[in-house]
């Protein structure tokens, strides 16, 4: 079977597939822009052709098995907004270079992570590779960010490698093995090496769908004496209840009043925490992802269902 035979991924908010020609217009707007080439290994593109051209070399690489180029795609919506892919393969070494790079548009949304994990776990998981490897510019301090809460490991760099136009710049090397993946993600690496059990118990925040959030704080606040955190708009706000944050907001989505509280439990690594929850016969409701950018961190959550549909949430602060 071809290596890359499946290779069409999907997340909780994103498609992952081959490139094809009716998507080079889209890819040329991306690859166009001077913020997103700015630590590219080539400078911005002047012609749609250079699209055309590049997802032609992708295609014929795919069907070789010498490298994928996967586009990410808003799920559902064919919305173009980024690509990452698997390159410089050694199916010897069991070894591949991984690459990636988003609109700016979509910048600070988590896209990125999402869509590196989904190919990192495909990597090691359906393509069974021992090691993939990064090369940055190190002055490109988000994307290294990035590749460090994926697990990689800085290993060197190497002074002038490159050079785009009259610029030369440094490349920073980065690594990860598969065993360090599946330790960090609760995978065992055979049938004897099994993690213990995830367990919460920090419960942080309980989220509460009311109908007026005005008079829901006067209840929870004027007459219960919750003490007011913050208002964040006028259907938002939230409250403290001795160190468990009260969250009051109207409905969203197919939220019901008095009918969908969540409780949030707080945890360190939501990603493996979910993941062996699943594991142990939880039902996911959706993957862990960014939620907001905070002052000081960065919010990521994520849903559980118990066995009566009701929402259990995992979040974690972000920092650093």
């Amino acid at each position: 079977m071809p290596l890359f035979s499946n290779a069409q991924l999907r997340t909780d908010r994103l498609d992952l597939r081959p490139l094809c020609l009716e998507d080079a217009e889209s890819l040329f707007r991306i690859y166009s822009d001077p913020e997103f080439t700015r630590y590219w290994s080539t400078a911005p593109w002047t012609s749609v052709s250079q699209a055309t051209a590049l997802i032609e070399k992708d295609l014929r690489d795919l069907s070789a098995d010498e490298a994928l180029r996967l586009g990410i795609f808003l799920r559902g919506q064919n919305v173009l907004i980024g690509t990452c892919s698997l390159f410089h393969v050694s199916k010897q070494c069991r070894r591949a270079e991984v690459g990636y790079g988003i609109a700016p548009a979509y910048w600070r949304q988590g896209y990125m992570f999402e869509a590196v994990s989904a190919i990192l776990a495909f990597a090691f998981e359906d393509l069974g590779l021992n090691r993939l490897e990064a090369d940055i510019d190190p002055r490109n301090t988000a994307s290294a960010r990035s590749l460090e809460k994926l697990g990689f490991q800085r290993e060197g760099l190497l002074p002038e490698r490159w050079i785009v136009g009259d610029e030369i710049s440094d490349s920073a090397l980065y690594g990860l093995l598969a065993r360090d993946w599946k330790a960090s993600h609760g995978r065992p690496d055979n049938e004897t090496d099994m993690t213990p059990p995830a367990k919460l118990s920090t419960l942080r925040q309980i989220a509460i769908t009311v109908s007026d959030v005005e008079a829901a704080v006067a209840f929870y606040h004027g007459i219960l004496g919750l003490d007011l955190l913050f208002r964040a708009g006028p259907n938002l706000a939230f409250l403290d209840a001795a160190g468990v944050r009260i969250m009051l907001s109207t409905p969203q989505g197919a939220g019901t009043v008095g009918g969908n509280s969540i409780l949030y439990f707080s945890v360190s690594d939501i990603i493996s925490v979910h993941d062996a929850l699943v594991r142990n016969g939880a039902t996911s409701e959706r993957a862990p992802s960014f939620a907001a950018q905070m002052p000081d961190h960065e919010l990521w959550t994520g849903f559980l269902r118990d066995p009566d549909g009701n929402l259990v949430g995992l979040m974690e602060e972000k920092r650093g």
